[in-house]
């Protein structure tokens, strides 16, 4: 007999203790032991009987969450990466930057949330979800996310915002806190507009 993967399925548990997986159920065609060893001309069909086949359950442990995570720790369980690229550096108060992050990572991109961004004499609007997508490459799961911001300068002056992004690394069973590339920006005063 040969084997061989019918199917792959990525499972992220959602809560620390024992969990067990239900069995998973799949209808194979099995040709008949008869049919197997007749001798058959070219024409011929070997006829096939179906079979269900099933898994035993399964039981796993999960881990809680150790204490002690950073306040920009959002939910991310595995291995990430952080990029963060910013609209422009030279702008006043009357106008916003935009901030793009993007996390790439194996674990569930979907418990990922918003990293927090916290500077002085600035206004960060509710960060929203540009993108979000996984695929599977050899048997491991490969997710992003691409999060913006639109933060608003009040005062003029030099900013440097460089956000933080961290995850539980399950290799080395710690908090780790990836930093953005720093963002300097150069915001002059902008001339406030009439209302029209």
């Amino acid at each position: 007999f040969y084997t061989q993967v019918i199917k792959r399925v990525a499972l992220f548990p959602q809560q620390a203790g024992a969990l067990t997986i239900d069995p998973m159920q799949i209808r194979l065609d099995v040709v008949r032991e008869e049919d197997r060893n007749k001798r058959r001309n070219f024409f011929q069909r070997r006829r096939s009987i179906p079979v269900v086949v099933e898994t035993p359950p399964l039981t796993i442990n999960v881990r809680p969450l150790p204490n002690g995570a950073p306040p920009t720790f959002t939910g991310a369980v595995g291995k990430y990466y952080l990029t963060v690229m910013a609209s422009n550096n030279n702008l006043t108060t009357d106008e916003s930057i935009t901030l793009r992050m993007n996390i790439t990572g194996d674990g569930d991109i979907k418990q990922v949330q918003s990293p927090p961004i916290l500077i002085d004499n600035v206004e960060v609007y509710e960060p929203r979800v540009i993108s979000e997508a996984s695929e599977e490459q050899q048997g491991k799961i490969l997710s992003e996310k691409v999060i913006e911001y639109l933060i608003l300068p009040q005062e003029a002056g030099r900013y440097n915002i460089a956000p933080e992004f961290s995850y539980f690394d399950t290799d080395s069973l710690k908090y780790i806190t990836l930093k953005g590339t720093d963002n300097i920006f150069e915001v002059k005063k902008g001339v406030k507009r009439k209302p029209i």
